[in-house]
C-alpha cells in the first residue's frame, strides 16, 4: 500500500496550491462564493488528503490528475457544475485570472497573518512583533 499511497500524497501535495488557485478562480468568474477547503492551500491540501484516504482512494492504484479530480468531485469537494479538470481553457481561465487569485490568496494570508498579530487594546489596534518586545 505505500508503494502508492505516498505518490498519491505527492500528488495532493503538488497539485493543491495551483487547484486551489484554479478553484478560487472559476468561482470568482462565476460570482461565486469560495467554498472550503478551497479558501487557503494547505487547509485544501489537508481536507483532500484526509478525505481521500477514508473514501481508500490513495491506497491501492496511482492516481492520475484526471482520477484525484473525479474521486473529489465524487466526494463532494469540487464545486458544483465546474468540470473535474485542471485545464485552464476548458474551464474559460487564462494564467492572468490565475495570478489574480493567487495574489489574492497571499494578500489574504499576509491580512490574517497581521490580524493575529494585532492586539485590540481600548479600541486601539496595535501590531506587535517579538522583535519589538525584546527590543524594549
Amino acid at each position: 500500500m505505500d508503494e502508492v499511497s505516498k505518490p498519491n500524497n505527492s500528488l495532493i501535495d503538488a497539485s493543491a496550491a495551483n487547484l486551489t488557485a484554479i478553484v478560487r478562480a472559476w468561482l470568482a468568474e462565476r460570482g461565486e462564493p469560495i467554498m472550503q477547503p478551497w479558501e487557503d492551500a494547505e487547509l485544501a491540501s489537508r481536507q483532500l488528503g484526509d478525505v481521500l484516504d477514508r473514501a481508500g482512494a490513495l491506497d491501492f492504484a496511482e492516481l492520475t490528475m484526471d482520477h484525484m479530480l473525479r474521486w473529489v468531485q465524487r466526494l463532494g469537494l469540487w464545486p458544483a457544475g465546474m468540470p473535474p479538470t485542471d485545464d485552464l481553457a476548458a474551464l474559460g481561465l487564462t494564467p492572468d485570472k490565475l495570478d489574480e487569485q493567487q495574489s489574492e490568496e497571499a494578500r489574504r494570508r499576509a491580512e490574517a497573518a497581521r490580524a493575529r498579530r494585532t492586539l485590540d487594546i481600548a479600541a486601539n489596534p496595535s501590531t506587535w512583533s517579538w522583535d519589538s518586545v525584546s527590543s524594549s
